[in-house]
């Protein structure tokens, strides 16, 4: 999974339904949840996206059971928490270790 295919698009472009560049949907029926996840993943790095990507899909090669669709909002903003810290030599701690 990329960036998308409406990263560069306008915010009044138009997508077709039926593009074969659309791989996954996602979708969020709560409107409260859609703003806050907007919100996230607005002040995320697009080169931070990559990483929770290669995971989940590393998870979902390991196992059979399905993979909550949060994981692809909650994810890139932890990871991009934790490399925040380690650029700035924070320490990061485990409290369940």
């Amino acid at each position: 999974m990329g960036k998308g295919i409406g990263f560069t698009s306008k915010a009044t472009g138009l997508i077709d339904a039926k593009d074969p560049r659309i791989e996954k949907r996602f979708r969020l029926d709560d409107r409260d949840q859609m703003s806050h996840y907007q919100s996230i993943l607005e002040d995320i790095d697009p080169q931070v996206i990559h990483i929770p990507e290669q995971i989940i899909e590393q998870i979902r090669s390991g196992f059979t059971a399905p993979i909550n669709n949060k994981a692809y909002f909650v994810l890139p903003s932890h990871t991009q928490f934790a490399i925040h810290r380690l650029k700035n030599r924070m320490e990061i701690s485990n409290p369940f270790l």
